[in-house]
């Protein structure tokens, strides 16, 4: 058995064989853990790391000083690795205690002490040895106080997808973490820094991008809530290939309007507007389909090239044809940094899953005259590669960005997302108004629940105004903020005239523990919600802010 571990008698040498490490020194921390952290989640011996803990000690005073020596272990780890030296020796000897126990199934690691401790103990110092992986602690151009060890690790991660160099990311992948579980026991629960993830259905993307917001402060987001109109004539039904599918359903395309002529004149003046309110814009948020491709490179020129902001917007590129089109349409997101003067893109981040328009929605949004409502209808658009793209701007902030369904459909985003537990999580719709009551702060409160993610929905106010539910008004709430450190989602409108909205965020450093009893130090960083700020740019602006902190 070298490509499965589904079998009841799976032995730990079977772990070895799948993960391709026999024999593997102990030499560098992050394929160590890849090992030791399958072992203990597919044994389930992770969850007695609670009881009787530390080792041969009990009471408060002996777990500070097992921290204190993991801590210890971990740094010398770290030195060694980085330097090409052997593992410290307490290392070893945990290690070869793993090794030499390959005939060990892996039912019985749970009741083997020595074997469990070992693991424990393993798990605990590579988790040590890597604080800082994957986030930009470090001086972007080597020199005296470059850290060798966080600087090959980063370019393990940015290469492979991975952190580590022997355990090929095809067995599993090992990545960064920003989140420890505030509730719950899972694997996820033992470690700050470091987290295993096994799946293949959604491969991790890593970029580290220094010189966003600093350590200690918060960040200025401007929302555009575009497209400002839309209109049911802009759902259309397209004859493609349904052959496996029923009569009930049918494909639909959404064929977007070029933005209003002067829609580059009006997303300078917004952003000059919201400039003089609250000082440096650090991002522009769009939602999903808001602009074309031509529309994106201008937008992000303007923004990200020659303003120093961070883009993230949804794209879309419609078919040409309503009778059986060539080729599917596409629907992706974009990710922009300032690199100096120039805009750096992230890549393609596509759907991951269809939108489908059911009678409720059909008849809500008005569409009823170009889409049957008797009928189920998918969006046509073809589902590629799953990737997730997690963008490190500084100790605090690690964004990852999805499209509408994507946070709907928890399959099989959430894996990879809960494995990580970035610091904010936006969420680019194509929906109606964002409330409090509706799915996606259902959702955001999930992400929010656990790991203890900021989540960020945004819809265009032209979906939210198409949306008319019967007996009720037109609302024109475009966005919705929750994150782990308030009492509920809170609700974000676009006042009447206004271009856009500023969202100030701050960020509130927070101690989260080990399930093994260890700290971060407060090092957690939890963006919330500081201001609310709409934008006017037509005339001076003399409108009150809307400035909300956090709910009592």
């Amino acid at each position: 058995m070298t490509d499965s571990l589904q079998t009841d008698d799976c032995t730990i040498g079977n772990v070895f064989t799948f993960l391709k490490v026999e024999g593997m020194p102990a030499d560098w921390p992050a394929d160590v853990f890849a090992v030791v952290a399958s072992i203990l989640q597919r044994s389930g011996a992770y969850t007695l790391v609670v009881e009787h803990w530390p080792p041969d000690a009990h009471g408060r005073q002996k777990r500070i000083e097992w921290n204190q020596r993991m801590e210890g272990i971990g740094l010398a780890w770290r030195k060694t690795s980085a330097a090409g030296q052997a593992a410290p020796s307490e290392v070893h000897g945990w290690w070869q205690t793993v090794l030499a126990s390959s005939n060990t199934s892996l039912r019985s690691v749970a009741g083997n002490q020595a074997l469990r401790e070992a693991l424990f103990q393993l798990c605990a110092v590579a988790d040590e040895a890597s604080f800082g992986v994957g986030i930009p602690t470090q001086p972007a151009v080597p020199g005296p106080a470059t850290d060798l060890y966080e600087l090959a690790a980063n370019s393990n991660l940015i290469s492979t997808g991975s952190l580590c160099q022997r355990v090929h990311s095809s067995r599993v992948r090992v990545l960064p973490k920003l989140h420890s579980p505030r509730s719950g026991m899972t694997l996820r629960s033992l470690t700050h820094n470091l987290s295993l993830y096994s799946s293949q259905d959604v491969i991790p993307e890593w970029r580290i991008f220094p010189g966003g917001p600093e350590e200690s402060r918060g960040l200025n987001l401007l929302l555009l809530p575009w497209p400002l109109e839309v209109d049911p004539d802009q759902f259309k039904e397209l004859k493609g290939p349904l052959a496996n599918m029923p009569e009930k359903f049918g494909f639909f395309g959404y064929f977007p309007r070029t933005q209003m002529a002067d829609w580059i004149k009006k997303g300078k003046a917004a952003y000059e507007a919201a400039k003089l309110k609250v000082g440096t814009i650090h991002g522009v948020v769009l939602p999903e389909l808001a602009l074309n491709q031509d529309e994106f490179r201008q937008l992000s020129s303007l923004y990200c090239g020659k303003r120093g902001s961070f883009v993230i917007s949804g794209v879309g590129e419609p078919v040409d044809e309503l009778d059986s089109p060539k080729g599917y349409a596409k629907n992706y997101l974009r990710f922009e940094v300032p690199m100096g003067s120039r805009a750096t893109g992230l890549g393609q981040q596509n759907k991951h899953h269809r939108w489908k328009l059911e009678r409720n929605q059909i008849l809500q949004y008005g569409c009823g005259a170009n889409l049957n409502h008797d009928r189920e209808w998918w969006e046509y658009i073809g589902l590629r590669q799953r990737t997730v793209t997690f963008v490190s701007m500084n100790p605090w902030l690690t964004i990852v960005a999805l499209i509408c369904e994507d946070l709907a459909r928890q399959d099989p985003v959430s894996e990879v997302i809960r494995t990580v537990g970035p610091n904010l999580v936006i969420a680019l719709l194509m929906d109606g108004p964002q409330l409090s009551s509706r799915w996606s702060a259902r959702y955001a409160t999930v992400f929010a629940d656990d790991p203890g993610c900021s989540v960020l929905t945004l819809t265009s106010i032209g979906m939210a105004l198409l949306s008319r539910p019967a007996g009720k008004p037109a609302s024109r709430v475009v966005a919705l903020w929750k994150d782990a450190l308030t009492s509920g989602p809170v609700e974000i409108e676009l006042p009447d005239g206004a271009d856009g909205i500023v969202l100030t965020l701050s960020n509130e450093f927070q101690e989260e523990w080990a399930a093994d009893g260890r700290t971060d130090g407060g090092t957690t960083g939890y963006p919330i919600l500081a201001g609310v700020h709409p934008v006017f740019s037509a005339s001076a602006d003399t409108r009150p802010t809307l400035s909300r902190g956090r709910p009592k």
